[in-house]
């Protein structure tokens, strides 16, 4: 899982270096992606608590569960729109 970060981290380093220098990530949304940090380090920090209290089978299973509800729910927005 942490190698999962850390490939995560780097994707998104990546990304972010390609969007400023086509000019589609402003400082403004630099900023906002900053900002928004903080409840993303918050939600490691809870899923690494939660991921020592319960088994690896038990927390891989609820892991991609809720990574496919996510994915669903994306999908039905962008086809009825947003829910």
């Amino acid at each position: 899982m942490q190698a999962l970060g850390i490939y995560f981290t780097l994707s998104t380093l990546a990304i972010a270096i390609g969007l400023g220098q086509k000019s589609f990530l402003t400082a403004e949304l630099g900023w906002l992606s900053a900002v928004a940090l903080a409840p993303a380090i918050a939600g490691l920090m809870i899923g690494r608590r939660v991921r020592k209290l319960l088994p690896e089978e038990a927390f891989r299973r609820v892991f991609l569960t809720m990574l496919a509800l996510i994915g669903l729910y994306l999908a039905l927005s962008r086809l009825v729109g947003p829910l």
